[in-house]
């Protein structure tokens, strides 16, 4: 379970995402935009100290 820091810069970030989308989703659709959108949030989370394993 993610503790209460990581879980609240997830939420943040996934909000933010919503709002402004990055650009290269838009070349995308399906499972692929899904999978990109999951990468961007996660690398944006760590760079804001959250601490997500790699699989």
């Amino acid at each position: 379970m993610a503790g209460k820091k990581t879980k609240r810069i997830l939420e943040k970030v996934g909000r933010e995402l919503k709002v402004n989308p990055p650009k290269v989703l838009r070349k995308f659709s399906g499972a692929k935009k899904e999978s990109i959108r999951t990468a961007i949030l996660l690398s944006k989370a760590r760079r804001r100290g959250a601490r997500i394993k790699k699989k």
